[in-house]
């Protein structure tokens, strides 16, 4: 019988707790207060007003003890000053909670929705949060299910890395390289300025159908720097910004327009045997930089005229190369010798 009157007087004080939690919430419906996450002895009520909980209040929390109901409704407060601030100490208060809330006013909770990038998930999340007049009681993220929103989100949050999103895409970062070397070198093509809003833009109709960062970094984006040019445009870039140039040797060697202000044809001296001329484009307005290799790899002149090398220095990197690598080819007259794709013992 005692277990059972125990019990008895639980659900009693229970009871009484709900009706006094009640008429306090008719009472005082703008005191209604959430504990703060990180210190739940710090409150925020109704109207953005910050309180702590009096450490003489029944509803202290205390470290060490088991935790309490984040909602409360406060009976008693008072203003102190604290520290040179004025801060509003609770003296009394009740929990509550959603349930009691509603029955006192219904309808009174709502909740609202909003995207949200997260940045450590590299995704967009809903983050929906349950609202009492203008406090926040609850709030939780989760998946969304509104895919033309999320995209809008998403292109929002990466607007200020879509330059980054575009260098780490290698066949995008080379051709637009060429693009903007090209519109610097002949203004008459009208091609686009590739702006960083520009490139936010096209980022934009890139994050459409997409929530997460990976989906857009998995797309290929050369097609959408591409559809900002004409057809004419984009053969003018093919044409007068090459992304290679044939060797006498029939090599196709790519050039490098990030290298500087002028395009650099890194390519090894015995392929260019033959050829009487440095290589010129943007209409031939444009001399290419050579940088001519060792056979191993390594730069050994750097040059923009190849009819002067041939005519004046080759017959000096001669000299040392043979020294060097005396099984290759290096004859007296590089203009009329065969190139050589790769280095084979001389005969």
């Amino acid at each position: 019988h005692g277990g059972r009157g125990a019990s008895l007087r639980d659900r009693e004080r229970a009871a009484d707790g709900d009706l006094l939690c009640r008429l306090q919430l008719a009472a005082f419906p703008d005191r209604v207060a959430r504990r703060s996450s990180s210190d739940p002895n710090r409150a925020t009520m109704v109207g953005g007003v910050a309180v702590e909980i009096d450490r003489g209040s029944a509803l202290h929390q205390d470290p060490r003890g088991e935790a309490r109901g984040p909602l409360l409704v406060v009976v008693d407060a008072q203003e102190i000053e604290r520290g040179g601030r004025p801060t509003v100490v609770v003296r009394q208060a009740a929990e509550t909670d959603e349930r009691l809330i509603e029955e006192i006013e219904p309808g009174v909770l709502h909740r609202e929705d909003a995207l949200h990038y997260d940045a450590d998930r590299g995704r967009v999340v809903v983050r929906s949060r349950w609202m009492y007049r203008d406090l926040c009681i609850r709030e939780a993220a989760g998946e969304t299910s509104d895919p033309a929103r999320a995209s809008a989100a998403l292109a929002e949050a990466l607007a200020p890395e879509a330059a980054k999103l575009f260098a780490e895409d290698e066949e995008a970062a080379t051709w637009l390289l060429r693009a903007l070397w090209l519109r610097a070198h002949m203004s008459a093509l009208e091609l686009p300025d590739f702006t960083p809003q520009v490139l936010a833009e096209i980022v934009a109709e890139l994050c459409s159908g997409c929530v997460t960062r990976a989906e857009v970094v998995a797309k290929p984006k050369l097609p959408w720097l591409q559809a900002r040019l004409s057809r004419a445009q984009m053969q003018a870039v093919d044409e007068h910004a090459p992304s290679h140039l044939a060797v006498p040797t029939g090599n196709r060697i790519r050039l490098d327009y990030g290298a500087g202000a002028v395009p650099v044809l890194a390519v090894r001296l015995q392929e260019l045997f033959g050829m009487r001329a440095t290589p010129r484009i943007a209409g031939g307005a444009v001399p290419v930089l050579l940088h001519l290799l060792a056979p191993n790899y390594r730069v050994e002149q750097v040059t923009a005229d190849l009819a002067s090398f041939w005519a004046n220095t080759y017959a000096h990197v001669r000299k040392d190369l043979r020294g060097r690598y005396p099984k290759h080819s290096w004859p007296d007259d590089p203009l009329t010798a065969a190139p050589q794709a790769k280095g084979r013992p001389r005969t």
